[in-house]
């Protein structure tokens, strides 16, 4: 989590992925990971959440002392295509983890603010919960499931953004950033709704700093107050990184999730954790590699 090729060692994890290579690009952003300073730094299972005798062998040969449970069908579009393996993967296979995990072994969901779905004003933890598409329903149901075993912390992420090994060009900043620095414009819909962003690495230090830190429990809004933007504002911001972009603002078009609020992050904040990549970084590392990015 959050390390660098070969130092998994040097900060004394042992990180077994167990993965289904669903996604073709998935396995050559494994390769770097196995460049470790010691051998057993990093281990790499092939197998589904769906198969629990797989899972089970996986557990019961790494014998962790934390489970990230990552492994879903992502975004409603995504979950429209194929709905068996939106709810076999995001429910069934949560209830697989659950049940394969040590008993003493904390718990750690990558959960979703479309589980709010159309929601007015600023949206905390304690808001009820209204998902309106298939992919919010199932991270709604398995992120019950897993903060009901009491050992479980649940992030409910903002829109994540920016480079990573297994780059996703599907989500908005890197959608919109990849589209003005490869085509010079854009169609937005949409443009006034309000949407909130936190970059993959802080993602990513999320889980860090949530295993360094054994009290926390529960769900947690994971964001960055000063990217709480409209399309709009974000558009703006990516002109900043390629200039001379066209934006074409449509009036017709909606997010079937109907994302359109501010979210209070002040739980996650209270435990110390903040994040430390900023629009200007984020959206550079995408507008700079969109060229290369357009060859894969």
């Amino acid at each position: 989590v959050d390390v660098v090729p070969g130092q998994f060692n040097a900060l004394g994890y042992n990180v077994t992925g167990f993965d289904s290579l669903r996604c073709a690009a998935g396995g050559p952003a494994m390769v770097p990971l196995f460049e470790n300073d010691q051998p057993g730094g990093f281990q790499f299972v092939h197998g589904d959440v769906r198969e629990r005798a797989a899972l089970t062998a996986a557990v019961e040969q790494a014998q962790p002392a934390a489970v990230i449970h990552l492994a879903a069908v992502v975004g409603f579009p995504a979950c429209r295509l194929d709905p068996t393996a939106a709810t076999t993967i995001n429910v069934d296979g949560t209830r697989n983890v659950i049940d394969c995990a040590p008993p003493d072994a904390r718990l750690f969901f990558g959960s979703t603010g479309s589980n709010y779905g159309a929601v007015d004003g600023v949206c905390t933890e304690d808001t009820p919960l209204n998902p309106l598409t298939l992919y919010g329903q199932t991270k709604t149901q398995a992120e019950y499931m897993m903060l009901n075993t009491g050992r479980a912390v649940a992030f409910r992420f903002a829109t994540g953004y920016g480079l990573s090994p297994r780059m996703r060009l599907d989500l908005l900043p890197n959608t919109l950033t990849y589209l003005a620095a490869t085509q010079g414009y854009a169609v937005i819909y949409e443009r006034h709704v309000r949407r909130t962003f936190i970059h993959v690495s802080d993602m990513a230090r999320a889980y860090r700093h949530a295993i360094e830190h054994p009290s926390m429990t529960g769900v947690y809004n994971v964001g960055d107050p000063s990217m709480s933007w409209t399309k709009q504002d974000l558009c703006v911001a990516i002109s900043e990184a390629v200039p001379g972009v066209q934006w074409h603002y449509a009036e017709v078009g909606q997010d079937e999730d109907r994302r359109d609020y501010a979210v209070d992050y002040s739980r996650m904040t209270a435990t110390g954790f903040s994040c430390r990549k900023d629009w200007g970084f984020g959206l550079r590392q995408v507008a700079d590699a969109a060229h290369a990015l357009s060859w894969s």
